[in-house]
């Protein structure tokens, strides 16, 4: 999976090459997550270590840290289902 910059969204490329947007899926990598809030990498790992990012519970599987989307788009004040940030 390679995760990509594209004039300020992010994009995933799946291993088949499909394009699919970060926030369509049910969980984001812990980067993806601090990205969305606006944190740096490292933060983000080490407020994941404690077992929430800003109130978002991690789910751990395996050694992959996961946060769930809906979890994360509440927070943001986004509806689950919509992709747009209400202010």
């Amino acid at each position: 999976m390679i995760v990509a910059r594209n004039g300020g969204s992010r994009e995933v490329l799946t291993p088949d090459g499909t394009e699919a947007k970060a926030m369509d899926r049910d969980t984001v990598s812990v980067t993806e997550a601090g990205y969305r809030l606006g944190i740096g990498r490292t933060t983000a790992y080490a407020l994941a270590r404690r077992g929430s990012i800003a109130g978002v519970p991690v789910i751990r599987i395996g050694r992959k840290l996961r946060v769930s989307v809906p979890a994360l788009e509440r927070l943001l004040g986004a509806e689950p289902d919509s992709k747009e940030v209400t202010r």
